[in-house]
């Protein structure tokens, strides 16, 4: 695959609109539920249209389209919650995952060791890499998840043709 054009992965708005739908239908019940379901589904309507993954030869990036500047691919800057470029090596990954499963996709996981170590404890990393994870199998490292606003059958054929590991 060297040499090859980074693939782009295409969107998908099933979660977005599902939301979507579902909020209204909810806000006749307990408005605040129902709105915070509408609310949801706005933010990833907006990251839908906005965030691409994109698998080039050796590492996947996160990018985002500037809708207002003409729609060219950029990169997003350092990561949120540990810092660093949102671009990880293949060869770093130690699992990735749907959940709650990979023909209902609302989560997409994967862990990493390219992070710092002093960072693999941030947010859900604790239980990912505590003692007891770790005893079922579990590899350490730094997790990450997102929302399947992308093509779910296109993110696991390139995880799996780029070598990304899984338990």
């Amino acid at each position: 695959m060297a040499g090859s054009s980074p693939t782009v992965i295409d969107s998908d708005f099933k979660l977005a609109v599902s939301l979507l739908v579902l909020g209204p239908l909810i806000l006749y019940v307990p408005w605040l539920f129902g709105g915070f379901f509408v609310a949801l589904g706005i933010l990833l309507l907006v990251q839908t249209l906005r965030i691409r993954f994109v698998f080039d030869d050796d590492s996947l990036e996160v990018q985002s389209i500037d809708l207002l500047a003409g729609g060219s691919l950029e990169r997003t800057g350092e990561n949120f919650a540990v810092g660093g470029d949102n671009r990880w090596a293949y060869s770093t990954f130690v699992n990735w995952e749907f959940f709650p499963s990979y023909d209902l996709p609302i989560l997409v996981y994967f862990k990493e060791v390219q992070t710092p170590e002093d960072k693999w404890q941030v947010g859900p990393g604790k239980w990912a890499n505590g003692e007891a994870a770790l005893a079922k199998g579990a590899v350490a490292g730094q997790v990450h998840f997102f929302p399947c606003i992308a093509n779910a059958e296109q993110l696991k054929k390139e995880f799996e043709a780029r070598g990304c590991a899984k338990l």
